[in-house]
């Protein structure tokens, strides 16, 4: 229901002309871009509002909200709209400062280079919209070449974090968080990539980004590293999710002990590292205060959301749940997971990578549990690892 009300929100409040607003001042009302008067609500990139459309999707993929998601398509297609006519016409990406980090200039990003953060979510809502309408394969396939083309780096097996539009020339900077995985579709995105190696690329980031007891969101050995001074330097679990997702498919057992240590690390100093929630609640965007103590829940979203892609490769479609498992011979358990009125739990043991299953007693074939399988109240799924996968 709160994600329901959330969407509804983003959607009664939206601009006619500028789309779903970033942050809201005082009268909740877009009153135009460039002002820094106190109260001014700003709005996102066009292509950064299809985190909306990626939001609904898993909304009415755990729920099966199909009166929602008919009554939220007009909404959703004006937001594809509005996205692709901002976009290059000749390159058809997006041209403008990257949505994140906050100082993305201390990356050379220029204002209208190819960022590819914002790409990332670019290219996953126009795969969600596919989903969700059966519209849009064409610019699934258009816009995934287009990004690999220019910003996967083969022989690292990673992402740049920006194209330089004067010189025609990746910039050599590489983002912990790569191709942002912020969909079910994240990992589809190496279909692209020339080379591709699951080996390759879960090498370059151990290497690269592990610190024993964090992660940072750019090379410690290299000249990105904190850059700004601070941001580009520090550990933000948010940012995390696209390492461990690769850790799962490359079978890195051995990750598990990792994220285990980091975790356990800040939980030890009673806090979690910096997040931010929604930033009404920080009063006027003018007023806006970067304090840790209003931050810490989507840390700790985000630690789960790396947990159940390190451990379990956990996607939510339409048609059920998929899960690509692994362990190192510690228990693992997540309980209550909700899915269309119903609770999953899931109990795992063994080492390694290969899987049998057993939902509610009787034996699953494969990784996938679709919806009719699940039974009315509580269900219980069991995972038994041993070995390599097949």
């Amino acid at each position: 229901a709160e994600v329901r009300r959330m969407l509804a929100f983003f959607r009664d409040t939206a601009s006619e002309e500028a789309g779903i607003l970033h942050a809201y001042g005082t009268a909740f009302r877009f009153e135009g871009e460039g002002s820094d008067a106190p109260g001014e609500s700003y709005t996102m990139p066009p292509t950064v509002q299809l985190f909306w459309v990626i939001l609904l999707n898993d909304y009415v993929n755990a729920t099966g909200d199909e009166a929602f998601k008919a009554e939220c398509m007009d909404f959703a297609r004006k937001l594809v709209e509005h996205a692709k006519k901002s976009v290059d016409a000749f390159d058809m990406l997006p041209h403008k400062y990257g949505w994140f980090p906050d100082n993305p200039y201390a990356v050379d990003q220029q204002k209208n280079d190819i960022a590819l953060i914002n790409c990332a979510v670019y290219w996953q809502g126009l795969c969600v919209w596919h989903e969700l309408s059966g519209e849009g394969a064409a610019d699934v396939e258009t816009v995934g070449d287009a990004v690999a083309a220019r910003l996967w780096n083969e022989r690292k097996g990673w992402w740049a974090d920006s194209w330089d539009i004067a010189n025609g020339c990746r910039r050599e900077h590489y983002p912990l968080y790569g191709f942002f995985h912020v969909s079910p579709f994240g990992r589809d995105i190496y279909g692209y990539a020339k080379g591709y190696s699951k080996e390759t690329t879960a090498d370059y980031l151990k290497h690269e980004f592990f610190m024993g007891d964090r992660l940072v969101m750019f090379g410690w050995r290299t000249n990105s590293w904190c850059a700004d001074g601070n941001q580009l330097g520090a550990y933000y679990p948010v940012t995390d999710r696209t390492y461990w997702n690769a850790m799962n498919a490359a079978g890195r057992i051995d990750a598990l002990a990792d994220f285990r240590n980091i975790v356990s690390r800040h939980a030890r100093v009673l806090t979690y590292p910096e997040g931010q929630t929604a930033d009404v609640m920080n009063g006027d965007p003018a007023d806006y205060s970067d304090e840790l103590g209003n931050k810490q829940f989507f840390a700790a979203k985000g630690w789960l959301s790396d947990a159940l892609d390190l451990w379990l490769e956990l996607r939510v479609s339409k048609d059920g749940v998929h899960l690509h498992p692994m362990n190192d011979g510690k228990p693992f358990a997540v309980r209550g997971l909700a899915f269309r009125g119903k609770a999953l739990d899931i109990e795992m043991s063994g080492i390694g990578t290969n899987a049998r299953f057993s939902l509610n007693g009787e034996p699953l074939d494969g990784g996938y549990i679709p919806w009719t399988k699940l039974c009315e109240g509580r269900n219980r799924l069991v995972i038994t690892l041993s070995g390599e996968a097949e």
